[in-house]
């Protein structure tokens, strides 16, 4: 499940830019 949070964090990146 680590890969599903590491891919949350990656999309917040994205999103709060």
């Amino acid at each position: 499940m680590g890969a599903v949070v590491f891919l949350f964090a990656a999309f917040s990146s994205v999103w709060f830019t």
